[in-house]
């Protein structure tokens, strides 16, 4: 992978998110509204310029460092420009519309 990720700097945020909807779940009254906001892989890719075809297609082509790549920035992005609740990073195999056709055929 071209780059490295520190996601330990939005620990303590990522802390506060938890204790939040921590709180929201046990119908008590938090310091404000908890928001989880929900993007994925293909609004990551389109926002970094990577064409949809490629992302969905890396996986396919034994490139798995492009989906990689795009959730970890996107990820990031989040952290940096949201400001919601997120309680963790993570990344995953990205099948998109190609898992609908093969389930429905």
């Amino acid at each position: 992978m071209g780059r490295r990720w520190d996601f330990s700097r939005y620990k303590e945020r990522m802390g506060e998110a938890e204790r939040r909807l921590s709180i929201a779940r046990s119908f008590r009254e938090p310091d404000r509204v908890p928001v989880r906001i929900s993007v994925g892989g293909s609004y990551f890719a389109w926002l970094q310029g990577v064409n949809i075809k490629d992302y969905y297609r890396a996986p396919w082509e034994g490139n798995f460092d492009l989906q990689i790549e795009v959730q970890l920035e996107g990820q990031r992005w989040c952290f940096e420009e949201l400001g919601d609740d997120r309680t963790g990073v993570s990344v995953w195999l990205d099948l998109g519309p190609i898992s609908e056709g093969i389930f429905f055929g």
